[in-house]
């Protein structure tokens, strides 16, 4: 969709001087590296902050000028306790200024579009069921859309929809980048790990919308750690603050409380299961990524499963002789006693459609 001219010329900004920044990111780690009274994400924060709220953005020339001040006048506040760091930031400004003219954000975000795909395709490398291999030829559409509603959209979001009345490729819907005046440094860095999101829980994952649990819970921490041992320049440039984003950068914290308790849950039986059977979590996530409901299963049959794994593991020793006596998810499921997996922990209607969460999920 195409977003208006004010909007059109706040994005292009962001994303450049998010850019910009990024590009510069060691450089500036070096220069603080010990100096703990300078934020230089903070200021960088504060002077979009300012500038979201009070530039119009009705004329490009007026918003980039306007910009450029407050990162200067950050510059010049950070000079009084380090210089170096004064220096790398005070760069922004000019760089950006030069750089505005043929830059897109749409460019800068199929960028981030490709990462995501790529390592969702890694993700699922190891997985052996074909269904899954099958949808790893999907590819989605971008479309953008603007938040002026005072909340804090997720960056993106999936729909299964097609924009194309006829589309040329093998399309698995359309991944929806959402832009706010909400957006900071941390939004910009989470793109390549949302996009991934969008393909390992929606796209290449089995999605019928009645597994939240799985698909927004269980899924977001399985690519957390799926990306916490790697080496982040080997995937597909992730810098490091890219790959831990999750977790140690505090995305996590911005997610509605169902969904940080289903992630939890799966972080805690992850590292329980893993210490004892390593490969055995990624067996179940890849299985369940690719179930369907057959004859007589609910289509929230995935919800009922983790549902009950979690009921059984206040049994620890239990639970382990029970994964260790099955090879697939349905021979676990008649062993973990279905009859209390249907118990509301968290299950579906625990939580909050999809427009209601503090940080939207799709």
């Amino acid at each position: 969709m195409s977003l208006p001219e004010a909007v059109t010329i706040k994005f292009n900004l962001y994303t450049l001087a998010c850019r910009e920044l990024l590009d510069r990111w060691y450089d500036l780690q070096v220069a603080t590296q010990d100096e703990t009274r300078v934020d230089c994400v903070g200021r960088f924060n504060r002077a979009l902050t300012t500038f979201f709220k009070e530039d119009s953005g009705d004329s490009e020339a007026r918003a980039t000028e306007q910009l450029m001040s407050r990162l200067l006048t950050e510059a010049g506040s950070i000079n009084d306790f380090n210089k170096n760091a004064a220096d790398v930031f005070g760069d922004l400004a000019p760089s950006i200024h030069a750089k505005l003219g043929s830059w897109q954000y749409e460019g800068d975000l199929a960028n981030f579009h490709i990462q995501g795909q790529e390592i969702a395709r890694y993700f699922f490398g190891d997985s052996p069921c074909l269904v899954t291999q099958e949808r790893l030829a999907h590819e989605c559409h971008l479309d953008f859309e603007f938040n002026n509603n005072g909340l804090r959209p997720a960056p993106t979001g999936y729909q299964s929809r097609c924009p194309d009345a006829i589309c040329t490729h093998k399309c698995g819907g359309t991944v929806m980048v959402r832009f706010s005046y909400e957006h900071d440094f941390t939004s910009y860095l989470s793109y390549p790990f949302q996009f991934l999101h969008e393909y390992t829980a929606h796209v290449y994952a089995f999605d019928n919308q009645c597994n939240l649990r799985f698909n927004d819970g269980w899924m977001m921490h399985a690519i957390a750690r799926f990306l916490e041992p790697q080496e982040p320049d080997k995937i597909s440039g992730l810098m490091a603050e890219q790959a831990d984003i999750f977790y140690s950068k505090g995305l996590f914290q911005q997610f509605d409380p169902n969904t940080r308790a289903a992630c939890l849950f799966a972080r805690q039986f992850d590292h329980w299961l893993s210490g004892l059977l390593p490969n055995r979590f990624m067996d179940i996530t890849y299985e369940l990524a690719a179930f369907q409901p057959g004859p007589g299963e609910p289509p929230g049959w995935p919800t009922k499963f983790i549902n009950a794994l979690q009921v059984s593991f206040s049994s620890p020793g239990q639970l382990l002789s029970k994964i260790q006596s099955v090879g697939n998810i349905r021979d676990l499921m008649k062993l973990l006693q279905p009859n209390n997996a249907s118990r509301n922990v968290y299950s579906n209607k625990g939580f909050p459609l999809r427009h209601s969460s503090r940080l939207i999920l799709n």
